[in-house]
């Protein structure tokens, strides 16, 4: 059974790295090839991933089939239909799911059937179930594509949304119904939501309550996530299988417990108690929404209860291989997710420490070992997706796993549960449970904040980390084994990754996707350049945090050497303070130094000029402050590597600025590389300051189907008209060049065209 598992989801991750679905011609030869197969022991698990790969095709075509049709992207639509999970409230609006069942005046086949709504400024309640008719302007899905940071696309796709957009200010937008069914398990949630508002208003901890109890994260700060982070403790507040197993063993207990002290022992206590563990674990995944975590641990727990209640002995790595098997089965798409790895990974690591074969010590050292251990085995997994661990963290959950799942969440339900019955009771048990939690969270800040909490690092290669887990398999073998100590050696490849630093004399340019703003980075051998950093949506949401400081971690960089900030527009501003907070900063330069009030920071002017490992970078304006005009006093960055290889970075320079720049540098603004002015507004890019550049290529950063309609269509055909290859980050996402590289690497990298999996959005 567990080749047959892992054969089946060796194909099913097969499929998912395919840039795009195979034609269905190759369909039937690859069934036949995979039935045919099974006559042949040697053939038989090259049948199951050839069955693997089929089924992930299929159920992919099927999720696929609801896309919405592009001539229907930024028209206003009127369309009905029903409200999905739990809406999110945030401070300009709310946001939800929402099920399509009709677009007014547009053929079904056009429907895009799920999709995600932002209703801005909402002025009627919004909840779950409610049937509405709403005029949306909707949009296929597109997000950030980066070489790092969360891939918004993929996660639309693992929740089967296939729009989004948002609510138009309309006399069309009616609420038709509002349906209350006892049986739809997101009406508890909800009001299990506003009865845990009710019981601690204004507590810190409401967010983390509301998380453990009916898996909101919502609620929980950029600061929470942090430290959570810092400590990888971040599990904890994900309902996953450490908490669906442990009320699982609970139920185990109680029901085998009740059982065998009252009931007939016709039927045999385990087989009751595992009927109460199925139970409470299903009450807990439906309380938590059945969200994907919930749905593998729940499965996992059926796979294991399934075996008591057949009263079968079920080996540990069998019965993870079946629940992998099963999961996969039922949603292909489950490994495309993170957690997915993480979650089996930890069980598999655990299963194999205290499995016999190993020597797995007994009494508190066990309880010590298993941990640590678990901490070191995920190192792997955690610098492939994250590219950082927690160095404290078998400290950290040394505590924390038992005071949050036997202490915390207990408490957190039975509360939660006594406030529709015996609400003063209720408060009592929920103030407790957050009294608690709130004496371990001032732990976990605390240690946070130490030097030594986390660990940042460059992405490994794949054979490093195949290495690196057959050195933790190696450590972690029984102790009569020798040159167990092997094992760290093999690990050492993750601690010393290999540089991917540009050479002395080049510099390698990013223009990171960060939708309807600007952010860039410039690396040169030993040092670091930020060219703005986006925009800020919210006090938790910014595009510093969100795509620049992952962006900066994957490439092993620690220390920003130089940030420009082009001016104090918040799409180019905005993510800068993030930065500070996670980063250190060794320099800035900005034509608002009124605005930095958080650092230190240097006037930006023309003239100012200085060179790092072989590579010249040149201020060239602001030459003199535009009263009154910010756009025309941002800062201009010219760089120039080997051979006269050069880039300019023109912030939101407008024909005025353009103007003066032609004036003075003549033929010194000539570069190949040209970052297009103010995202291509009309009022920028005049055909003097085009021709005098003469860039080969022009790189815009724009939001994809961005209000301001940025590039403009003038400009665009003036750059076209000189010459110029447009790459607008909204089609390619990030865009990356090295500069003083004559080979065919010196060629933009696009990063959507090169990275992109079937279920990304790309035009050609």
């Amino acid at each position: 059974m567990i080749a047959v598992a892992f054969s089946f989801i060796a194909g099913v991750v097969a499929l998912h790295q395919c840039s795009s679905l195979p034609d269905p011609v190759w369909l039937f030869p690859v069934f036949f090839v995979g039935v045919f197969g099974f006559k042949y022991p040697k053939l038989r698990y090259f049948s199951w991933f050839l069955f693997g790969y089929l089924w992930a095709y299929i159920f992919s075509c099927y999720v696929l089939s609801d896309r919405l049709d592009p001539s229907l992207e930024g028209t206003n639509l009127i369309v009905t239909g029903r409200v999905m999970g739990l809406p999110s409230y945030f401070d300009r609006g709310v946001r939800f799911g929402f099920e399509i069942d009709e677009i007014l005046g547009v053929p079904g086949d056009q429907v895009a059937a799920k999709v995600r709504i932002s209703w801005y400024s909402a002025s009627a309640k919004v909840e779950t179930g409610d049937r509405w008719r709403l005029e949306l302007r909707l949009k296929r899905p597109h997000g950030n594509f980066n070489d790092a940071g969360f891939d918004y696309e993929k996660w639309l796709y693992l929740n089967r949304y296939r729009a989004t957009g948002y609510v138009k200010a309309s006399k069309n937008n009616e609420l038709l119904s509002r349906e209350s069914r006892w049986y739809q398990p997101n009406r508890w949630r909800q009001k299990v939501a506003v009865q845990i508002d009710e019981a601690l208003p204004g507590s810190g901890m409401r967010g983390l309550i509301k998380a453990l109890v009916i898996g909101v994260r919502d609620e929980i700060s950029a600061e929470q996530w942090r430290t959570l982070r810092s400590t990888g403790t971040a599990h904890l507040i994900a309902i996953s299988g450490l908490h669906i197993g442990l009320v699982a063993g609970f139920g185990f207990f109680i029901f085998k417990s009740g059982w065998a002290r009252f009931g007939s022992m016709n039927v045999a206590p385990p087989v009751i108690g595992a009927v109460g563990s199925i139970a409470f674990a299903t009450f807990y995944a439906a309380l938590a929404g059945f969200s994907l975590p919930t749905q593998r641990a729940l499965i996992m727990v059926l796979v294991v209860m399934g075996g008591v209640l057949c009263q079968r002995k079920l080996v540990a790595m069998r019965s993870i291989a079946i629940a992998l098997f099963l999961i996969v089965l039922l949603d292909p798409l489950a490994v495309l997710s993170a957690g997915f790895w993480l979650s089996f990974a930890a069980v598999g690591v655990i299963a194999y420490v205290v499995s016999g074969r190993i020597g797995a010590s007994r009494g508190w050292l066990g309880s010590v070992r298993i941990p640590m251990v678990t901490a070191v085995g995920l190192v792997p997994l955690l610098l492939l997706y994250f590219q950082q661990f927690s160095l404290i963290a078998p400290i950290t959950n040394l505590f924390a796993i038992p005071v949050v799942g036997l202490v915390v969440v207990p408490a957190s339900l039975l509360g939660t549960g006594l406030l529709f019955c015996l609400p003063d009771i209720g408060h009592a048990i929920l103030r407790f449970a957050e009294l608690v939690l709130r004496f371990v969270w001032i732990a976990l800040d605390w240690m946070s904040k130490t030097s030594y909490a986390d660990w940042s690092l460059p992405q490994p290669p794949i054979w490093v980390l195949f290495v690196a887990i057959f050195g933790i398999a190696i450590l972690f073998m029984p102790k009569g084994l020798p040159a167990r100590w092997l094992g760290l050696v093999a690990l050492l490849p993750l601690c010393f990754p290999g540089s991917n630093r540009p050479e002395f004399g080049t510099a390698k340019f990013t223009l990171l996707d960060v939708g309807q703003g600007l952010a860039a980075v410039v690396q040169t051998h030993q040092h670091s350049l930020v060219f703005d950093t986006g925009a800020r949506f919210s006090e938790t949401f910014d595009m510093g945090s969100a795509v620049i400081i992952p962006f900066l971690r994957k490439q092993g960089i620690k220390q920003i050497d130089l940030l420009v900030i082009s001016h104090g527009d918040n799409d180019h501003i905005g993510g800068a303070r993030s930065l500070a907070k996670e980063l250190e900063i060794s320099q800035i330069y900005t034509s608002v130094p009124s605005q930095i009030t958080w650092a230190p920071a240097k006037v930006c002017r023309a003239g100012q000029v200085w060179r790092w490992d072989g590579v010249e970078f040149r201020v060239l304006s602001p030459i003199r402050f535009l009263n009154g005009e910010e756009n025309e006093n941002s800062c201009v960055l010219q760089v120039m590597a080997a051979y006269g290889d050069r880039l300019l970075l023109t912030g939101d320079i407008e024909s005025k600025a353009e103007s003066v720049l032609v004036n003075v540098y003549g033929e010194k603004l000539q570069s190949r590389y040209l970052v297009v002015p103010h995202h291509g507004s009309n009022t920028s890019s005049t055909a003097a300051f085009l021709d005098v550049v003469g860039a080969e290529y022009g790189m815009v950063s724009a939001g994809y189907k961005n209000r301001y309609k940025f590039p403009r269509q003038r400009v665009l055909d003036r750059l076209i008209g000189s010459g110029v290859k447009v790459l607008n980050t909204a089609d390619y996402g990030a865009i990356q060049v090295n500069l003083g590289e004559l080979s065919a690497e010196s060629w933009p990298l696009l990063f959507r065209k090169v990275n992109r999996r079937y279920f990304h959005f790309y035009s050609d």
